[in-house]
């Protein structure tokens, strides 16, 4: 019965202060992840900038045509208003 009382069980709460070799690598393998995947966020985010902005360019080009063609349809009825103008002022 003494071997029995005598026997000491380990706590279940006790901490080590030894580091293990797996946890080193594991978290320099988490760090590594991490940037990697930091990394592939900032490309990300450089190709949507280089999107958005070549759709900006893209806007402002087509609304440059659309004015352009928009003036050339003004000139066009303005010169139909005044060949109009003329035939009634012929007629009269």
């Amino acid at each position: 019965m003494s071997d029995t009382a005598n026997h000491h069980q380990p706590e279940p709460w006790h901490l080590s202060r030894a580091v293990n070799i797996g946890h080193i690598l594991s978290t320099v393998s988490l760090v590594g992840v991490l940037m990697w995947y930091q990394a592939g966020q900032d490309n990300r985010l450089t190709q949507a900038e280089l999107n958005i902005q070549h759709l900006q360019e893209a806007r402002l080009a087509d609304q440059q045509r659309t004015d352009k063609k928009f003036d050339e349809i003004r000139a066009y009825m303005l010169r139909i208003e005044s060949k109009l103008d003329r035939i009634i002022e012929s007629d009269r």
